[in-house]
């Protein structure tokens, strides 16, 4: 159709007058680089939604998505904006998000459901 999810997202963060740190994720989740501001809350959003496309918790379609981490930009961004997170070890990160899937799916899914109840 000529647009993506972050250009229509964009668009209705502008209509429904969202905060512009909010139409900035919503707008460049994909491409952190453009970002004109929110660095840190874009490369944190970015890197949520690999992870849960990594781990099949798209709602949609199945996408095979296959990522280092460590080498993303957007692990570089937050490493930048908290020194802290410099000593995370992301391979145990990455094993204790799938011992929680159980638990992450449930919640998704009671999310989802409540949604629908109030549309419905």
């Amino acid at each position: 159709m000529g647009f993506t999810h972050c250009d229509s997202g964009r668009a209705l963060a502008e209509n429904w007058k969202l905060d512009e740190d909010i139409a900035q994720v919503i707008a460049h989740h994909h491409c952190i680089d453009e970002t004109e501001s929110s660095h840190g809350l874009v490369a944190l959003v970015h890197l949520c939604d690999l992870l849960c496309r990594m781990r099949n918790l798209g709602y949609g379609y199945y996408e095979r998505t296959k990522a280092d981490l460590v080498f993303d930009p957007a692990w570089g961004v937050l490493q930048q904006e908290h020194r802290d997170l410099d000593g995370v070890d992301l391979v145990r990160f990455t094993f204790e998000l799938d011992d929680a899937l159980g638990a992450i799916q449930d919640a998704v899914s009671s999310i989802f459901t409540a949604g629908a109840a109030l549309s419905g």
